[in-house]
């Protein structure tokens, strides 16, 4: 095995806050110390399904972070900007002068190549591995926007290789099972939290479909597509001050 492989990849090293919990693949990447080929891949998957850890990649936080060394400006005129809170503005604003335009193109690059060459395969190696996987997205990553990023991440879940039932089961199935609410939700069944979204296509045929919605079911109450698309438009106005 090439490279130095640190004396021990602890539960402490790892593990956010005392649980059992990964929040980013980016982390687990920085701890290879820029040694990224495959046997350094298998080993720190091999330790973290020992370990029986829940790990949610994020990979579409740091495809939106290459997004901003691409082409910042056209990331920042997209539609969906508009439903982004003014609080967050500042929040992107100051990652965005303050850390990510600072970082020198060569950076930039072992970011890039860290993505393809460590993040995603490491991800599709963990699913293999039979690792748990959840979906999440940072939301205030710039570019990222909250709500909307989950269809992104799915997105990059599939095209890794997980099966849309896979992805679909990382965002619906394994958060309730990791917070132990699977009893009360996570599954369609009955007298379980009528927490649903209605789809006007097939996620199952393709990921993308999960963006087609319907309308949506919280709490037992539904929501039609028509009532979601006025709640956004009421969030716009006022984080518009209209």
């Amino acid at each position: 095995m090439s490279g130095h492989i640190p004396d021990a990849l602890s539960v402490e090293h790892i593990l956010a806050a005392g649980q059992n919990l990964i929040a980013h693949a980016e982390k687990v990447m920085k701890r290879a110390e820029g040694n990224i080929d495959p046997q350094r891949i298998d080993y720190f998957v091999g330790i973290i399904t020992d370990i029986d850890t829940w790990i949610t990649p994020t990979l579409t936080t740091s495809r939106k972070i290459l997004a901003i060394f691409d082409d910042l400006e056209r990331e920042l005129v997209r539609p969906k900007i508009r439903f982004l809170h003014p609080m967050a503005w500042g929040i992107w604003s100051y990652l965005t002068e303050n850390i990510y335009l600072k970082i020198p193109p060569e950076h930039q690059q072992a970011i890039r190549n860290g993505f393809a060459s460590f993040q995603l395969p490491f991800t599709k190696a963990l699913h293999d591995k039979g690792a748990k996987l959840m979906t999440g997205t940072d939301a205030l990553i710039p570019t990222n926007i909250p709500g909307f990023s989950i269809h992104d991440e799915l997105l990059e879940l599939v095209e890794i290789g997980l099966t849309p039932y896979e992805a679909l089961k990382a965002s619906t199935t394994h958060p309730m099972e990791y917070l132990g609410e699977l009893d009360d939700a996570g599954t369609i069944d009955i007298g379980k939290r009528a927490d649903l979204v209605l789809l006007e296509a097939n996620p199952l045929e393709d990921i993308r479909d999960t963006r087609q919605i319907a309308g949506v079911m919280v709490g037992g109450r539904w929501y039609s597509r028509a009532d979601v698309d006025k709640m956004l438009e009421e969030v716009a106005r006022a984080y518009q001050g209209g």
